[in-house]
């Protein structure tokens, strides 16, 4: 365990990036999509998870494993969680807290993908960014399997590997082992040829 009190996971920094650039109160099922609609993008442009978490279906959508702990870990610094009475039920609203131990800091091409999440969800009411998470391949699936009915697949394990993939990112999966992970300049270009290319796609 590290100083900070828990051992910090990408989904740590995701959550608190999230938060700290749509600058908004995220409600948890919100947040929760957010996280699970920016893994979606990960494993369509670049055949993995950011989090490389596992997600299950739950009766208000897809669920990260380690979300409500993660919350946990950062609620009263990184996060700031505040519980407000709606009608007869709660709601968790997520700010950003006042005593950051720790910096969300990602990859460049982890950032982009992020970020163009974001920009898609900016302006977003909660129903809007629930609609986007079960519009996706995996949600579909489940809904399939579940039928009109509303038999919830309640903690069914949500398979990431339906994804369509982005075949124009195919080399670049398939080969990327074979650059050194060294800092040169010969990889830091082919980063950002990679950078470059992803932009181009997104802008489609």
């Amino acid at each position: 365990m590290s100083e900070i009190g828990f051992d910090l996971t990408q989904l740590h920094k995701l959550i608190y990036f999230i938060i700290e650039n749509l600058d908004r109160r995220l409600g948890a099922i919100e947040l929760a999509k957010i996280v699970y609609l920016v893994d979606v993008e990960n494993m369509r442009f670049l055949g993995e998870t950011l989090t490389s978490g596992e997600y299950v279906r739950e009766k208000m959508g897809p669920l990260h494993g380690d979300f409500y702990r993660a919350i946990e870990d950062m609620d009263g610094y990184e996060v700031h969680v505040s519980v407000e009475r709606r009608l007869r039920q709660d709601k968790h609203n997520h700010m950003l807290g006042e005593q950051p131990r720790f910096e969300a800091e990602f990859d460049p091409k982890h950032e982009l993908i992020i970020r163009k999440v974001l920009e898609k969800v900016q302006a977003l009411r909660p129903r809007a960014i629930e609609r986007l998470a079960y519009e996706t391949e995996p949600m579909k699936r489940i809904i399939e399997e579940e039928g009109a009915g509303n038999n919830y697949l309640v903690d069914e394990p949500i398979d990431f590997s339906v994804i369509d993939l982005n075949e124009r990112l195919a080399h670049w999966r398939k080969n990327r082992a074979a650059y050194i992970q060294e800092p040169d300049h010969e990889y830091e270009a082919y980063l950002e040829e990679e950078r470059e290319l992803a932009e181009e796609i997104f802008a489609a």
